[in-house]
């Protein structure tokens, strides 16, 4: 019995154990991979792989960080913010922060199957290459500024050199695909021929008018006619029309009615002098400079660096005695004050290593011979004084602080005026606005960034129900807009535009019939029946033989038609008969004669051309490799309302 029961109880043990051990490896799994919290909710999932929202956070913040700096671009050249957004292509930041996930996520998928890995020495030299803003004039990294970049990324540095480690890796995998390209020997010899075999051209031009008399006759038949109409018919489609009623607010007021103290000030001054306030350091040196024997450094060099080093004093004396510098020689060889980025990086480098006054510098040779250096001075780095600043930073403050509050006055007048329009009368008697009506505006308007190419497209942007009310910005101004009549979209009857499709008739006529019979001319000059100056001569149409030229030249007979040209000289083999539409003309074009070139000179333009091609396709074929990576790939979105949770800020 005693027996029986120990081995239920040992039994027992064994279960409690498994259970214990479950619960624990439980514990910790929820720990490790649980979602702790926001950042850690699926956004998307790319071949299995889940991208966060806290990776997307940090994407859409690095893009803010670009928007911000292509803003002040704008301001520096005085042009529209929006426009540069969209020239940069960042007019849709949220989208772009996830594409650049996805796309991360697809490169890591095929970086992880080659189990690739970075050298750390060579790592942590592109790390400093790729910061060149936060890097001293000395050439270390700001830890100041550094620190303050993080803190806008809310990064940490191993986070932040852990994620560009993975930059580079995913760029030496793009580098790899590109220089795979294979330029196949007949491509690039065709490509080479193309370049320098002087070739004369025989070409007819047939302009479509020779036919409008016949195709005319064809338009006497209303029936063909309106079957033309009927089978174009979306030609004639008047596009849906909008317009609307909008008011310009000058943000003056605003900015006017905020108030900035010295202490919010000197706070803004206090968190952002190492990176917007810092003076650069300068020196101020003089320099003894030699000449150079046959590329080497002359032989007296070492003696004169004795001889400065052992009396400093007496520096200048040698720079007037041994400086081939005549000019700066007569001044004891002295350069006045200069920061980083004024002179030969060489001399700047050995400038700005100097510590003491007097020191004297090794010999380095630099872009003007071979130096010697001493400094003279050394004004260390700093930040421009508060009070040198204040009134910028009030200004600048007082800006923002306005604009954010226009922005929330008119987020909320948006809101209010789709449930009561006469928010929006209120709110533009309290301003005294003056609304100004819209012309009729269609789709094609929204073209560029005039204020009435943004208005369509922002009336296009909304539901087609009027009234509908929304804002942008425009040249520094708050537009605030209402859209007011929608016309739709309709295809007119046959008697509405049958003078336009007449019109379109003839023309599409002529041009079938000028397509046969340059279709059976060319069928007769490949079999050899004719030249092209008979079937000219024969139909009346303009030949040309052209001078002996390669695809440099110019074909000076199409005038600044680049696009027949290049057309005309792609042609390799006489045997060859081009024919090609060019705006309502069309073309037959051959060789008529070649020269011979010499084997050397064609070898040298197939190695030339066989480089160039390379890139070409290289490129190409970066592009294809990403696009099958996202065609293959299974790409899901797991919670779109996430992407819009507030948790970046700008």
């Amino acid at each position: 019995m005693i027996y029986m029961f120990r081995k239920e109880m040992k039994k027992w043990q064994n279960v409690l154990w498994v259970v214990l051990a479950s619960l624990i490896l439980g514990t910790l799994y929820g720990i490790k991979f649980g979602p702790s919290g926001p950042g850690d909710l699926k956004v998307a999932k790319v071949n299995g792989y889940p991208v966060t929202f806290d990776q997307y956070r940090k994407a859409l913040m690095e893009i803010q960080e670009r928007i911000n700096a292509i803003k002040q671009m704008a301001k520096a050249y005085g042009m529209s913010e929006e426009m540069f957004l969209q020239a940069y292509g960042f007019d849709n930041p949220q989208a772009l922060a996830l594409d650049n996930c996805i796309q991360t996520k697809l490169y890591d998928y095929v970086k992880n199957q080659l189990s690739m890995r970075v050298d750390k020495q060579w790592f942590a030299q592109e790390l400093v290459k790729s910061m060149p803003h936060l890097v001293d004039a000395e050439g270390r990294v700001n830890i100041g500024m550094y620190h303050d970049y993080l803190q806008r990324l809310s990064m940490t540095p191993a986070e932040f050199e852990e994620r560009r480690a993975e930059e580079i890796m995913r760029d030496l995998l793009l580098k790899f695909v590109q220089h795979t390209a294979y330029v196949p020997g007949f491509i690039a010899k065709e490509t080479a021929i193309r370049a320098i075999t002087p070739r004369s051209f025989g070409v007819v031009t047939c302009k479509t008018d020779m036919f409008m008399a016949e195709a005319k006759q064809l338009a006497s038949d209303e029936k063909e006619v309106n079957a033309f109409y009927l089978g174009n018919k979306d030609k004639y489609r008047q596009p849906e029309q909008r317009s609307g009623m909008y008011w310009e607010i000058d943000t003056k007021s605003f900015v006017d009615a905020v108030d900035i103290d010295n202490a919010t000030a000197h706070n803004f001054y206090e968190k952002h002098k190492a990176a917007l306030y810092r003076i650069p350091p300068k020196v101020k040196v003089r320099r003894l400079i030699l000449k150079s024997q046959n590329g080497s450094m002359p032989s007296v060099a070492t003696d004169i660096l004795k001889k400065a080093t052992d009396n400093p004093e007496h520096f200048a004396a040698l720079v007037k005695q041994y400086s081939v510098d005549a000019d700066s020689a007569s001044q004891g060889g002295v350069v006045d004050f200069f920061e980083k980025g004024t002179y030969d990086a060489d001399f700047e480098k050995t400038a700005f290593r100097l510590k003491e006054k007097g020191e004297i510098s090794p010999i380095v040779k630099t872009k003007d011979g071979y130096e010697i250096l001493q400094l003279v001075e050394r004004i260390n780095a700093g930040e421009k004084p508060f009070e040198l600043v204040k009134n910028d930073i009030i200004t600048s403050l007082k800006a923002k602080r306005a604009l954010a509050q226009v922005r929330a006055t008119l987020e909320q007048l948006v809101r209010s005026a789709k449930e009561d329009t006469k928010q929006l009368d209120t709110f533009i008697a309290k301003h005294h606005l003056v609304g100004k009506k819209t012309d009729m505006l269609v789709n094609a308007d929204a073209k560029g960034n005039s204020l009435q190419a943004l208005l369509a497209k922002k009336f296009f942007a909304l539901p087609a129900k009027t009234p509908a009310f929304g804002y942008f910005v425009h040249e520094d101004r708050y537009i605030i807009f209402s859209l007011e009549k929608v016309a739709k979209s309709y295809v007119p009857l046959f008697s509405e535009v049958k003078e336009s499709v007449t019109k379109d008739f003839i023309k599409d006529q002529a041009q079938v019939i000028a397509k046969r019979i340059l279709k059976d001319v060319r069928a007769a000059v490949l079999a050899g029946k004719k030249t092209l100056h008979e079937i000219a001569s024969e139909l009346k149409m303009h030949y040309t033989k052209t001078e002996m030229i390669t695809k440099a030249s110019e074909l000076k007979e199409f005038g600044n038609d680049r696009g027949l040209a290049e057309k005309i000289v792609s042609l390799t083999d006489p045997s060859q008969v081009l024919f090609v539409a060019q705006g309502e003309n069309f073309y037959l074009a051959k060789i008529e004669s070649a020269k011979q070139v010499e084997k050397v000179d064609l070898d040298k333009e197939i190695a030339k051309s066989t480089k160039s091609e390379h890139a070409k396709i290289g490129s190409l074929q970066v592009g294809a490799f990403i696009a099958s990576l996202h065609r293959n790939a299974k790409i899901e979105l797991e919670n779109k309302n996430v992407l819009e949770m507030q948790q970046v800020k700008e």
